[in-house]
């Protein structure tokens, strides 16, 4: 990111961060840039410019983490070629 202007910055400070892929698990702070995590460290200084800071202190943060959880009718997975398709429902 080249922190121009409209630059979407966001600080997640004081959590304890969850990070299997770099074996990190402690606090920490996360830095979300234009919607994609930039940095992960102790103590982030917040970048110049227009910066939202969060305190997630007590909170667990799992950066990059996908919700795996979805509802699947099994119409979709097994299609039957004679039926209309199935209706999508969207969740509460």
């Amino acid at each position: 990111a080249g922190g121009g202007p409209g630059v979407d910055r966001l600080i997640l400070q004081g959590g304890r961060v969850l990070d299997p892929a770099s074996g990190h698990d402690g606090p920490a702070d996360v830095v979300i840039v234009d919607g994609r995590i930039a940095a992960v460290g102790p103590r982030l200084a917040p970048a110049e410019g227009d910066v939202r800071t969060v305190s997630v202190a007590g909170l667990l943060v799992v950066p990059g983490f996908v919700d795996p959880l979805v509802y699947l009718d099994p119409a979709d997975l097994f299609p039957d070629p004679a039926s209309p398709p199935a209706a999508v429902h969207p969740l509460p």
